[in-house]
């Protein structure tokens, strides 16, 4: 089996549970240590690259922000990782770029954790053979509750400065006239409510990323 992500490792499981003997090949990293500095996960500022695979800039969705780009702020980093073998490969294909998931875990480790729920109808036009009630009622809670599915707040959510820069989007979304959806997270909510009041360590909140 080729890829340990969505796919493959899914498969692999299903092919081991049927008593099927499978190999899994990888690429990329277990990220089940620490790296030299005791950090196993990257943040965004200042910019560190070892989330990348194998590049000297830090994978990011947006290229730059007001005139400055990526490239420039690793550029003034105060301490640089070396170029190693990280956790995003991104690629670009014209206007498109697509972010892969480059080690144990696949995609699964770069999906931002976000778990968004299909409608009735979404389920019935990709799966024609499927009940839509039975994939909803069976196979999507089985998977909320194995991901430990989490929703904000929204009492919280509504005032804490944490999340102003989404509250501000949510305005522009309305503004060009679209409506927003609040789905649910593999991030934990109650975590980051606890890190908002200092009684955890801070890992969303101290921009961290992996």
């Amino acid at each position: 089996m080729v890829g340990s992500g969505y796919g493959g490792g899914v498969s692999a499981l299903r092919l081991g549970q049927a008593g099927i003997d499978t190999l899994i090949l990888e690429r990329g990293r277990w990220w089940n240590t620490a790296d030299a500095d005791g950090k196993r996960f990257s943040r965004m500022l200042p910019a560190d690259n070892r989330a990348g695979w194998f590049t000297s800039v830090p994978p990011s969705l947006v290229s730059s922000y007001r005139g400055v780009s990526v490239e420039d702020v690793a550029k003034h980093a105060p301490s640089p990782q070396p170029v190693q073998a990280g956790i995003c490969e991104k690629i670009v294909h014209g206007a498109h770029t697509v972010f892969r998931g480059a080690a144990v875990g696949g995609g699964s480790m770069i999906n931002a954790a976000i778990a968004a729920i299909p409608t009735s109808a979404q389920v019935r036009a990709a799966f024609p053979d499927i009940d839509p009630a039975v994939f909803l009622g069976t196979y999507i809670e089985r998977a909320r509750a194995m991901l430990r599915i989490s929703y904000r707040d929204m009492d919280w959510f509504e005032q804490t400065p944490w999340f102003q820069y989404a509250r501000v989007g949510r305005q522009y979304a309305a503004a060009a006239g679209y409506g927003v959806d609040y789905n649910g997270s593999a991030y934990s909510f109650d975590y980051m409510k606890k890190e908002e009041a200092g009684q955890v360590p801070r890992s969303a909140f101290d921009f961290e990323q992996q």
